[in-house]
């Protein structure tokens, strides 16, 4: 996987969601925006709910958000510009389209690794 890719191509469930560019790192989150594809459209209401700080305030979101959880965090992965692919936790993607990502293997951690 090459990790300094300009764009990641997002997908769920095998359907392409969208391609993230502006990519930028803080350790440990990645973040950068979706041009979103059609199967973005299935999910879109449900990962904004995700972000919305104002839905907590409504009586039972919380219960729905861990069903949400439930629902949503499995099979999510972004491929490089050449076509590999490794698997992220359940991204945030929020009303501006921001995406924020981990890896389920930091690559940080294994470049420090191999460095050694």
């Amino acid at each position: 996987m090459n990790y300094q890719s300009k764009t990641f191509r997002l997908y769920f469930e095998g359907k392409l969601i969208g391609t993230v560019s502006d990519i930028t790192y803080v350790t440990p989150e990645f973040s950068g925006y979706l041009s979103p594809e059609p199967a973005f459209e299935d999910i879109r209401s449900d990962m904004l709910f995700m972000t919305d700080d104002s839905a907590d305030e409504v009586e039972g979101n919380v219960d729905k958000r861990f069903e949400m959880i439930e629902q949503y965090d499995h099979d999510w992965f972004f491929e490089d510009e050449s076509g590999e692919r490794e698997q992220v936790y359940m991204p945030a993607i929020d009303e501006q389209l921001v995406v924020i990502w981990r890896w389920c293997e930091p690559h940080y951690i294994n470049e420090a690794t191999s460095m050694s």
